[in-house]
């Protein structure tokens, strides 16, 4: 629960005020909790809230009675007389013991979350669909039980680009930046027209897709915002811009809520593969930054990696052999092989926007001649489509030859 109505610390104040006229034999203890609310609110990270005075206070109530109490007062009241904070739950997360918490209060940023977790305790089977969740964040969930994890054998028909040199993380996405995604994108919608002129989307976080100000005929949709959506499923091309990064506090915080304790925030480098579906027998890699723990490893892999590979399928990428996920950014994942790997400069020259060099025209004339041909080109097929000489498109080839050492 996510509560930021106009400003958490105007709700906050209204609750106070609220308190003072509609509950004043409870208004000692809940004035200075609600005043720690908004100082913790002030402060530009988040944090867990657990401040000990203010857990005195909480305690010092009967929940019970309170809750009796406030219940009359909100149903005689009306509703815009009620403030939108949700005071029954943050008294019970307050008044949880130190290592028995189901419940979380997250202030910070102008912003107050309610969390809690629900354990499913009776012991009746429980089926799960979730394509990118690990096995372990649900062990906290189902205590005592064995999870078992059916892996579903499917192979990917479309085709997925994905550049090898760029991140594209929200902080490098200057203004030049986005004015050069979003000549990419409009140059791969004029390529892909053909197809379908509504057929073309674009996700991406929220800001980010803003800040592109792309046409109306495109479909946009932002990270954390299409699970489930079947509003991209008859789309043909899909643009994923930049990386999906959470807010690294918040997801420690929540890390730390589902595993009940707090975990280590070592990060380390990891090199992890992408698994090229292209080119068997080659491998290709990039370093990634990942925390040392497991468990928050796996919860964070979920909020980044699992919402790009969930947002690439909402195209429905294992049906359909026209339809192209191109993804603007070199973060390897499990679940979104590429068919082609490319740097940023190769996809720009693909699609028109700048001119290739040499030996990458050359490259491109190659496979272009294979797909058409049926076969490997000559070196004069090669020439005749460059216009160049034989000798020279022999001299290139030779160069890229790896000699052994």
């Amino acid at each position: 629960m996510l509560i930021a109505f106009g400003g958490i610390r105007n709700q906050l104040q209204n609750a106070i005020t609220f308190a003072q006229n509609r509950l004043p034999e409870y208004v000692g203890q809940l004035e200075p909790i609600l005043e720690a609310l908004a100082r913790a609110s002030r402060l530009g990270t988040l944090s867990a809230f657990k401040d000990d005075p203010v857990a005195t206070f909480a305690r010092s109530i009967n929940l019970p009675i309170f809750n009796r109490r406030y219940r009359q007062i909100t149903e005689d009241s009306p509703a815009d007389q009620l403030p939108p904070l949700p005071l029954t739950y943050i008294l019970a997360a307050l008044r949880q013991k130190p290592g028995k918490m189901t419940q979380m209060l997250v202030v910070g940023k102008n912003e107050l979350r309610w969390r809690r977790l629900r354990r499913f305790n009776p012991p009746v089977p429980v089926a799960i669909l979730d394509a990118t969740g690990a096995a372990r964040l649900y062990e906290p969930i189902f205590p005592g039980r064995k999870i078992e994890v059916d892996e579903a054998n499917v192979q990917m028909v479309a085709h997925v680009w994905q550049i090898s040199d760029q991140r594209l993380p929200r902080s490098s996405l200057s203004t030049s930046k986005i004015d050069q995604v979003r000549a990419i994108i409009m140059a791969l919608y004029n390529d892909r027209v053909r197809l379908g002129p509504d057929g073309f989307a674009v996700i991406g976080r929220q800001d980010i897709v803003a800040a592109l100000n792309l046409p109306p005929q495109i479909k946009s949709g932002h990270y954390w915002g299409v699970r489930g959506s079947r509003a991209f499923e008859d789309c043909h091309t899909l643009v994923l811009v930049g990386t999906a990064e959470p807010d690294f506090v918040d997801v420690g915080l929540q890390a730390d809520f589902l595993f009940g304790r707090e975990l280590p925030r070592n990060r380390i480098e990891q090199t992890r593969p992408y698994y090229l579906t292209s080119t068997p027998g080659k491998s290709w890699a990039a370093t990634v930054d990942v925390y040392e723990d497991f468990d928050l490893q796996a919860f964070y892999e979920r909020a980044r990696e699992g919402e790009m590979t969930q947002a690439a399928f909402r195209i429905r990428p294992l049906e359909g052999p026209d339809k192209l996920i191109l993804m603007l950014s070199n973060l390897p994942l499990d679940g979104l092989p590429p068919t082609e790997l490319m740097t940023m400069d190769d996809l720009e020259a693909r699609l028109g926007i700048k001119e290739p060099p040499a030996t990458q025209r050359l490259l491109l004339a190659q496979k272009r001649l294979r797909r058409q041909l049926g076969k490997e080109p000559t070196h004069q097929q090669i020439a005749n489509e460059l216009g160049v000489s034989r000798e020279s498109v022999g001299r290139t080839m030779r160069s890229l030859i790896i000699k052994p050492r």
